[in-house]
């Protein structure tokens, strides 16, 4: 089982819940991702970072103060740094919950430590390149020409449908 191909899409997906009907659910949904987590096995805890950072994304895109209060919450509990696919899941999820990908960083620029924003924009890339099909649209953003190129990278995603990997 553990080659199988679709894996890593499985255990990345075991964090994502994009309902989230109700904010009052969404602090034991988060912790049922950290408690899946600690009893993954190693070889697929990048998977799984993915996946939380996937959900913290969605979260964040929603722009609901309580969410943003939970996420930094989450943040605080890791112990270091989450990651760079962590990075890449909260793009990748934001992305798919954000009503406008130009204002991707409007109200949550300070939850995403400057220099994790270029993963974060790879990440949202990647989600637009799943969604649009190889030339996607790219988003208006303010932002530097590494970060640029890491939106265009991201939207690149040479062997989609697979797992991203640079």
């Amino acid at each position: 089982v553990e080659d199988h191909p679709f894996l890593p899409w499985v255990v990345e997906g075991l964090c994502l819940d994009p309902h989230y009907p109700l904010a009052r659910d969404v602090l034991r949904m988060t912790l049922l991702s950290e408690d899946l987590e600690a009893s993954t096995p190693p070889s697929l805890c990048s998977y799984i970072r993915r996946g939380r950072g996937a959900e913290l994304g969605r979260l964040l895109a929603r722009g609901l103060d309580s969410d943003r209060a939970l996420a930094r919450t989450i943040l605080g509990r890791f112990d270091g740094d989450p990651g760079a696919d962590f990075w890449f899941g909260l793009g990748f999820g934001a992305g798919e919950k954000a009503r406008r990908h130009d204002r991707l960083f409007e109200g949550f620029d300070l939850l995403v430590p400057p220099e994790h924003r270029t993963r974060v924009l790879e990440g949202l890339g990647a989600y637009l390149r799943e969604l649009f099909g190889p030339d996607p649209p790219m988003p208006k953003l303010r932002v530097a020409s590494e970060q640029r190129a890491a939106l265009m990278r991201g939207s690149r995603w040479p062997n989609h449908p697979a797992p991203y990997s640079r």
